[in-house]
């Protein structure tokens, strides 16, 4: 899904940068003509539209039997549902860059996200599997207030500079495109094995995890492939931003 949205995401961006995120800022050009400040709970519309319009595509997954999540796009070509499903939380992202006063008016609620996510949407969307109606509201409803409650959680949390998240933070999205064959080839070692599937999953998450930062360090992080992934940025100027200085 990422690799269809992030080309079109790059083609509307190109040449006009500033512009696009300079009219995601409220008061920022073209808001205020579409967004008036006299009438700010409008700007709260592209999250809630976002939120609503998600039954949508969730309404055309576990066709073939009751599931929990998204469905898994198995094939070259994208299922048009899960292209708008994962969309949609990608326009909200790109929306919540531009856009982080508002954005934060949301999640500076993080703690009853998270507990409504848990206590309440979680259990429910487990007992409503075999009742679509249900299902097609209550999941996508999940999804978006445990994202709304992991962001408030990580900002109050961890909001301080911190090289090591840094890191881990720029590595993320490599781990995410190429993580599947390596987990898939741990799987089919341990799968014979005796043992329960905690012990087996913690295994390959041991194993999996620093071959697949290794593989950043070497193959990705100082490399075209990571300015493309994550921007061109002076790793040592970085480094001295967000270090401690050392007491003279």
């Amino acid at each position: 899904v990422q690799t269809c949205a992030l080309p079109i995401f790059a083609l509307v961006l190109t040449g006009r940068p500033a512009r696009f995120a300079s009219s995601l800022q409220p008061g920022g050009p073209g808001w205020t003509a579409r967004f008036p400040l006299s009438q700010l709970p409008l700007a709260h519309l592209p999250l809630v539209g976002a939120i609503a319009a998600t039954a949508i595509p969730q309404a055309f997954m576990g066709v073939d039997g009751p599931s929990l999540g998204p469905d898994t796009s198995t094939g070259w070509l994208v299922p048009p549902h899960l292209l708008v499903y994962y969309g949609l939380f990608f326009a909200v992202g790109c929306w919540m860059y531009g856009a982080e006063e508002t954005t934060r008016c949301w999640t500076r609620h993080w703690k009853t996200w998270l507990a409504l996510s848990l206590l309440l949407l979680f259990p429910a969307a487990v007992m409503a599997l075999g009742s679509r109606p249900w299902s097609i509201v209550i999941q996508p409803l999940y999804a978006w207030c445990m994202s709304l409650g992991c962001l408030g959680l990580f900002e109050r949390h961890l909001a301080h500079p911190s090289a090591r998240l840094r890191y881990l933070s720029d590595s993320s999205y490599w781990l995410y495109l190429v993580h599947m064959p390596v987990v898939v080839a741990l799987q089919s070692i341990v799968s014979p094995w005796s043992g329960g599937a905690v012990l087996k999953f913690g295994l390959v998450m041991l194993v999996s995890l620093p071959l697949l930062l290794i593989s950043y360090q070497l193959l990705v992080r100082s490399t075209p492939l990571g300015w493309l992934l994550n921007g061109r940025v002076d790793r040592r100027q970085a480094a001295g931003a967000i270090m401690p200085a050392a007491p003279s």
